[in-house]
């Protein structure tokens, strides 16, 4: 996969793999990505905690449903 990047955000991975003493940007992007799984991971844990407490148990409907209104909302916040 090739990813081409804004100036600005190529600049930026840039300074942060020679201030982090990365081996390259790649390891930067990675370690990024990673973190980006995690924060998903989380916000998709916090709402399935709040939604157990609620008088019906999510279902797996439910969850496709919640991470199809998130992919919609990101599109319309990246453009």
């Amino acid at each position: 996969m090739n990813v081409t990047l804004p100036r600005d955000l190529e600049e930026y991975v840039e300074r942060r793999a020679k201030a982090t003493g990365s081996s390259s940007p790649n390891s930067v992007v990675c370690e990024a990505v990673r973190r980006l799984m995690e924060e998903e991971k989380r916000h998709e844990d916090a709402v399935l905690d709040a939604l157990r407490d609620s008088v019906s148990p999510l279902t797996s409907g439910d969850l496709k449903n919640v991470r199809e209104i998130v992919k919609q909302a990101r599109g319309r916040h990246s453009s």
